[in-house]
């Protein structure tokens, strides 16, 4: 939540900070609970869930037109995330479900291969962008701590 306890000047000025480590060619993903208009209108892709699930995923700017397809238009002069979040709030999941508010997720995707008993997520290869495997090893606890305290 990098934007909790900014002012909307601050917040928009960091998010477009933020904009910039993407363009650099970072994956940039925060959380933002109750955006300013503006703010929530310089993010370039947004994700609202209610209930464990996705909501809408896509540009702040079709939000709007998102909400009125399901008869949930936004109020004129009304921030557009504000809305969402009172009407995804305020109904149950079966409401939102018989609304369509959740898609259905239509995907053929095959069965997550089980870790093996005693081994972490951390402990798995990965593979760089050359496409090589690359070993990743665990770090001992002292040496995090040492790194840790002695940053420059």
């Amino acid at each position: 939540e990098p934007t909790s306890g900014l002012d909307s000047f601050a917040a928009v000025k960091l998010v477009n900070l933020l904009k910039k480590v993407a363009s650099a060619g970072s994956s940039v993903l925060f959380t933002v609970h109750q955006p300013a208009s503006e703010t929530f209108a310089s993010l370039d892709q947004v994700i609202f869930m209610a209930h464990g699930q996705v909501v809408y995923q896509g540009s702040p700017e079709k939000v709007p037109e998102y909400m009125e397809d399901r008869n949930k238009s936004v109020p004129e002069h009304a921030n557009p995330a504000d809305w969402m979040l009172m009407v995804t709030q305020t109904m149950s999941e079966d409401e939102l479900a018989k609304d369509n508010f959740f898609s259905v997720d239509e995907r053929n995707l095959p069965e997550a291969e089980p870790m093996p008993k005693g081994q972490s997520i951390m402990a798995k290869t990965m593979h760089s962008e050359s496409g090589a495997i690359v070993e990743v090893q665990k770090i001992s606890i002292f040496v995090q701590i040492y790194e840790l305290l002695h940053r420059d």
